[in-house]
């Protein structure tokens, strides 16, 4: 089974988070990509902006709510609530049911 580092696009696309929505629509468009690591202006990740998040701020309104499992963290962060583990496929399935 490979790697994640061998699947993996090293030299990746970064949008400066400095950019309107619409310009990096733009760039995702003319570049033919899905998606891309949001940067300061010292480069350094802040964030992640998708094609899905820009469609949701444009057709539904406001910024997509993500799982508090799905947010980038900046390092050193620290965590205010304790981390809720999520049940297993196991523990969500009976022998008639199952819920994903």
């Amino acid at each position: 089974m490979p790697t994640v580092r061998e699947i993996m696009t090293p030299n990746f696309r970064t949008v400066e988070r400095n950019l309107s929505v619409s310009e990096v629509a733009g760039i995702f468009e003319a570049e033919k990509i899905g998606g891309a690591p949001l940067v300061d202006g010292d480069g350094n990740i802040v964030g992640l902006v998708s094609k899905s998040d820009i469609v949701h701020f444009e057709f539904v309104g406001g910024i997509p709510s993500r799982p508090e499992s799905r947010r980038l963290r900046a390092p050193g962060f620290s965590r205010s609530t304790p981390r809720v583990r999520s049940r297993t496929r196991r523990e969500r399935c009976s022998k008639s049911t199952c819920t994903g």
